[in-house]
């Protein structure tokens, strides 16, 4: 059975970073930019493009749940008018379902949870990581050269263009507890020790 850990965060909590560092401790393979290789392989749209509706909702009222209906680009959705980010997304969902039938994995963001949720012969552990704002504010700061102004509004875009994209395609809550299997603190916690807790599980 494929073991698979997908990872949702909010900007600045170092979701990437424990991510990685889960992936390293566990010997997995780690999907992130390659996703969005994969599908643009996949839907034919432009680079250029796809960094603009990565991890970011469509505008249109939400064509198919593109999970469990063997619905995607190859069914036959390339020749709708879809809206770009609509396509976009059905092709990042090939791409993680694709991925994870490669073997034990830790995915990061772009609703993997619900994507792989009826995936067959995977034990799926979904996480949360998150972190007080003004801590995420500090980091973000920090590491990208910013005010603290600058560093306030890129962290509340970034946030709300991830819970809106969650609860778009997901329909359900960004964050909210119920919705993961585990949640963790990293102003609290660390980054070693969240990636740690989360590695412990499949060891």
């Amino acid at each position: 059975m494929t073991k698979i850990i997908t990872i949702d965060r909010q900007f600045g909590s170092a979701g990437k970073d424990v991510a990685r560092l889960c992936a390293d401790m566990l010997g997995f393979n780690y999907y992130d930019e390659e996703i969005v290789n994969e599908a643009l392989k996949r839907s034919g749209i432009s680079p250029d493009v796809a960094k603009s509706v990565d991890e970011k909702a469509s505008s249109s009222l939400l064509y198919s749940i593109v999970t469990g209906d063997g619905l995607g680009i190859g069914s036959g959705l390339r020749g709708y008018n879809l809206p770009i980010n609509d396509r976009f997304f059905i092709a990042e969902s090939e791409a993680i379902k694709s991925f994870a039938r490669q073997g034990d994995c830790v995915m990061l963001g772009r609703c993997a949870d619900y994507v792989l949720e009826n995936e067959p012969n995977a034990k799926l552990l979904s996480v949360f990581i998150y972190g007080a704002k003004n801590w995420r504010i500090g980091r973000v700061a920090s590491e990208l050269g910013l005010s603290e102004g600058k560093a306030k509004e890129l962290v509340n875009r970034t946030d709300r263009q991830r819970r809106n994209f969650y609860e778009y395609y997901s329909g359900r809550d960004w964050g909210l507890t119920v919705n993961y299997d585990m949640c963790l603190n990293t102003q609290t916690l660390g980054i070693e020790k969240a990636a740690e807790i989360i590695s412990e599980y499949f060891k």
